[in-house]
Parts: C-alpha cells; sequence; structure tokens
C-alpha cells in the first residue's frame, strides 16, 4: 500500500483543550473496539470483520495484535 498520509498526526494546544491533527485537518475518531479474537487471522478479518465495520463507518479501531 502507498502512504495515504501527507504529514505526520500532531496534537494541538487551543484555548478549549488539545485538537488533533490528521493532514492538517481536526480528527474525529469514530471508533469501535474488537473482540480479542476478532483479529485472530487476515481471513476472519477480511470476510468477518472488515466488511461490519466499513458499514459502521468506522475510521478508528482499536484490535488487539
Amino acid at each position: 500500500g502507498g502512504n495515504y498520509m501527507s504529514t505526520m498526526p500532531k496534537l494541538e494546544k487551543t484555548s478549549s483543550g488539545m485538537k488533533l491533527l490528521v493532514d492538517g485537518k481536526p480528527w474525529l475518531a469514530r471508533g469501535g473496539e474488537l473482540h480479542n479474537s476478532s483479529a485472530s487471522s487476515p481471513e476472519y478479518m477480511e470476510h468477518r470483520v472488515w466488511p461490519v465495520l466499513r458499514k459502521l463507518n468506522l475510521n478508528t479501531v482499536l484490535l488487539p495484535i
């Protein structure tokens, strides 16, 4: 795969707190977490996990490795 980010993400201090910038724009994480065995194999991920995550329109996923 290619590099999809032009710059490294960074935290920026604002008057109301911190914000995460990705490609220079604020990033709102729409995330989910997988069960321990969900990431057990690439085949399982391809057929059972990624399709569900796509339907949920998530942009961040926490999974055990």
